[in-house]
């Protein structure tokens, strides 16, 4: 009986193990992907007006399937941080695309200075929580 019970718990740790490296793996391959994006408003559009108007945005990200999470941030020289979580490249790259065929979000765009945007896509590789 104690052998039998004995080669159980073997059996059930090996058991967890194997399912633990798996679903490891598993989170590894589905990493996000994370969209860095940094600009600065057009001059003449005050800060409240071109937050508003970047707030709209998310009613546009809420329909896009592999969306995951944004923020937004703003430095006090009135540059905007915003990071956008997709669950991989190619939807990443696929809604830039299509964004901007939409009318209401080249609407919003227009309180973007395109001289100071930088957009880049970075793939996660670690994450970390307190």
């Amino acid at each position: 009986m104690k052998m039998r019970n004995l080669l159980i718990l073997i059996f059930l740790i090996i058991t967890s193990c194997s399912k633990s490296n798996n679903k490891q793996q598993s989170m590894e391959k589905q990493e996000p992907i994370i969209e860095l994006v940094l600009c600065k408003v057009n001059k003449g559009i005050k800060s409240e007006e071109s937050q508003e108007a970047l707030k709209e945005l998310n009613n546009l990200l809420l329909t896009q399937e592999e969306f995951i999470y944004q923020k937004t941030a703003m430095a006090a020289d009135g540059q905007f941080l915003d990071l956008g979580y997709w669950k991989n490249l190619k939807s990443a790259e696929k809604v830039s695309k299509e964004i901007m065929k939409n009318e209401k979000a080249l609407a919003i765009f227009n309180v973007i200075d395109n001289k100071t945007r930088t957009f880049n896509p970075f793939k996660s590789f670690n994450n970390f929580n307190n």
